[in-house]
């Protein structure tokens, strides 16, 4: 479509102003225009609805990315992913069927820091695995950003929760009752570098990045 997009608009930039041409081939345009932002419209749709009300997740953590910056870097691409309206349909659906939507601050160092000891280090783009000189963890780079995500999240969550219904770090209810799909919140530096970093192997696995 987007061929068939700046074909049309060089066939538009060749005629003659202020004719009836123009004006013809100008609509035609608009049309295809009118026609990418619906296939992108219906297709946010349907995932965030898909996310929201076919997955068993009550929460959802995102990271607050600077899009202007990304555009200095992947140009048009970034805008053609709809980001911003993706984020607002999962807000607004997740608050409707009464879960949980955070979103961390684009300042937080989720991919400099190792998700199993706190180990902090620098990591250009071009490096796409994280491998942690502390405690010899190797991990996908975005794997890696994902738990630090998840985790920042549910940190915050619990700053404005008193710890007695809802969802926690641990994924005990107000039931008392684990979930299934218990996770493990480690805030404290210290504690995350005494913790078990096998144990921090196994749980990675249960977390995988969306890609819109």
């Amino acid at each position: 479509m987007l061929d068939k997009l700046a074909q049309e608009q060089r066939k538009l930039s060749k005629k003659t102003k202020g004719s009836k041409n123009k004006e013809k081939q100008r609509r035609k345009v608009a049309k295809i225009h009118q026609k990418i932002a619906d296939q992108r419209k219906d297709f946010l749709h349907k995932t965030s609805t898909r996310l929201v009300k076919e997955s068993q997740f009550d929460c959802f953590c995102i990271e607050d990315l600077s899009l202007q910056g990304m555009k200095k870097l992947w140009g048009r691409k970034v805008s053609d992913l709809g980001w911003h309206m993706f984020t607002s349909m999962l807000n607004y659906k997740a608050m409707r069927e009464g879960k949980i939507f955070k979103k961390i601050g684009r300042f937080e160092a989720s991919s400099q820091i190792c998700h199993c000891c706190g180990h902090r280090q620098k990591m250009p783009l071009d490096v796409r695995v994280y491998e942690c000189p502390e405690c010899g963890i190797i991990i996908d780079r975005d794997l890696n950003a994902a738990i630090n995500i998840r985790n920042f999240a549910l940190r915050d969550i619990m700053k404005n929760t008193d710890g007695t219904s809802g969802i926690n770090a641990c994924g005990v209810g107000s039931s008392g009752e684990h979930d299934t799909n218990c996770v493990r919140e480690t805030t404290d530096i210290e504690a995350r570098k005494s913790s078990d970093c096998t144990r921090c192997k196994e749980e990675h696995l249960k977390i995988t990045p969306f890609k819109v």
